[in-house]
């Protein structure tokens, strides 16, 4: 697959920074919505749910400098030494990997935990760390590498470092569409994230463009009342909102309304009473527009 070195690249500049580098905290992000920043509810579960690992994110302490631990003939397919058994090799690398492995899935874990408080720097250090541990590993395009790269570039897009985060996303949608096919869930998810970002970045088309095309798979697959298809609506009503285009963000939460009732999800509901609130905001504000 031709991907001009990116993760490469990615490595080069940015893995493995000490723990005293780490910039100031973020606070933690909140699952409601504001009503003044119409934040998408994916777009704030994108901060725990949206991220990919054991409980769907992962992470720790202090940073180690993993090239002091990695086995450098991890991926070497020949013997570095002829005169040692092929079999011998092949358990060698075989312990590598699943050495490697573990690496990963503890730096990932750690990311996790750091992520849950809105410590989205020092979840970036951590989730590089595992993102050359699920390489060296892996390989470039196993599912575990895009599953971290998405939470990197989440966590990117939490920190405005919003190039850096498309680029990330833009890899795991490539990965993920090798293993998974052009029209999957996985893709959908991926889209909406990097409409996330496009939105954090005032970008009202490329949001609206990904929002769509996440939405269109989604209906493809499921159910127009599913769940899923009815946050992608009210995302698509938020960035709307955003922008200025009242009356269309007012079809949207209805649209969204009318989905949540028919799966039975009335007031009470949590993501239901914060839809009644925008269509409220919206009306609002078409009113105030006259």
């Amino acid at each position: 697959m031709r991907r001009d070195n990116s993760l490469e690249s990615l490595l080069n500049k940015s893995l493995l920074q000490d723990e005293k580098n780490v910039g100031p905290n973020l606070s933690p992000s909140t699952v409601s919505s504001s009503r003044t920043n119409k934040s998408s509810p994916v777009s704030v579960m994108a901060s725990l749910e949206d991220l990919d690992g054991e409980c769907k994110v992962e992470i720790e302490q202090k940073p180690i400098r993993l090239e002091t631990v990695f086995n450098e003939d991890v991926n070497t397919t020949p013997p570095r030494h002829p005169s040692l058994p092929l079999k011998h090799v092949s358990q060698r690398n075989s312990q590598s990997r699943r050495r490697n492995e573990t690496i990963g899935n503890f730096w990932n874990a750690k990311g996790l935990n750091k992520a849950k408080s809105g410590e989205w720097e020092n979840a970036v250090v951590f989730w590089e760390n595992a993102l050359e541990a699920r390489i060296q590993a892996f390989g470039e395009n196993h599912i575990d590498v895009a599953n971290t790269l998405n939470n990197i570039g989440i966590a990117l897009g939490r920190l405005e470092r919003f190039e850096e985060a498309i680029t990330h996303l833009d890899l795991v949608k490539e990965i993920r569409e090798e293993h998974y096919g052009t029209c999957h869930l996985e893709i959908a998810a991926t889209l909406h994230n990097v409409a996330n970002v496009f939105q954090q970045m005032k970008d009202y088309d490329g949001a609206l463009k990904c929002f769509k095309e996440a939405k269109h798979i989604q209906e493809t697959l499921l159910k127009h009342d599913d769940m899923l298809v009815v946050r992608t609506v009210c995302a698509i009503g938020h960035l709307h909102y955003e922008h200025g285009q009242y009356e269309d963000a007012l079809g949207a939460y209805e649209q969204a309304r009318e989905g949540m009732e028919q799966v039975g999800v009335r007031g009470g509901n949590f993501e239901y009473d914060n839809l009644l609130l925008d269509i409220s905001d919206s009306k609002n504000a078409m009113a105030g527009s006259l």
